[in-house]
């Protein structure tokens, strides 16, 4: 067996897990051999920086994740082991090279979007309807038009709390923490959301 296989055997030993950090080393994949670390205990995985990593079915394992970091992981499309992931509340695919966010709409529980620096030529399409979204982050997509009026938007999402389109990248990525504390002060906040919005988008695109 690979040593990324017998890594993750291992790794199932532990019962106790929660999260799991493998940034920059070189998976390729997560095997489905003995069913590798299928135990619900973890819900934080972060994958980033693994450009040669292979979606399938392993993802899948991960039962009880709620938050999922891939960026940098040269994705050409979100694959159906990530949409199959139900309890996810944050996702991170930023700078993956996607141009669609195909069947995304089936985390309904999702929360935290961040999908920065991406070639999104419009707000994609799975992403609107996604009415549990609270904070979307589509900073650094230089290419993104709206091809929606904004009403419309602010009615496909509509416990949104923060919305950000800057064609410049955001320095510091917000962390599960932060975007659960700025969701929660939406109400003080952001109580005239068509205002903020329309404050956002002439910031982005003056």
């Amino acid at each position: 067996s690979s040593l990324t296989e017998r890594m993750f055997v291992l790794l199932k030993s532990i019962p106790t897990l929660e999260e799991l950090v493998c940034d920059g080393c070189g998976i390729k994949e997560i095997p489905m051999a003995g069913n590798c670390l299928a135990s619900p205990t973890v819900k934080k995985l972060s994958i980033n920086n693994n450009p040669d990593m292979v979606f399938k079915k392993g993802l899948g394992l991960f039962h009880g994740l709620e938050h999922l970091s891939m960026r940098r992981c040269n994705m050409p499309c979100v694959s159906s082991a990530v949409t199959g992931l139900v309890n996810l509340k944050y996702l991170d695919i930023s700078n993956n090279g996607l141009v669609e966010c195909n069947n995304l709409g089936k985390l309904k529980s999702l929360e935290t979007l961040i999908a920065a620096q991406n070639p999104f030529p419009c707000v994609p399409r799975d992403i609107v309807g996604m009415s549990s979204l609270r904070v979307i982050d589509l900073s650094g997509c230089v290419y993104l038009e709206f091809n929606s009026s904004l009403g419309h938007l602010m009615d496909a999402w509509p416990q949104l709390a923060r919305l950000d389109v800057r064609k410049q990248p955001a320095t510091v990525r917000h962390t599960a923490a932060t975007a659960n504390a700025m969701a929660n002060t939406s109400k003080i906040r952001y109580q005239t959301a068509s205002t903020h919005w329309l404050a956002l988008l002439r910031a982005a695109w003056p």
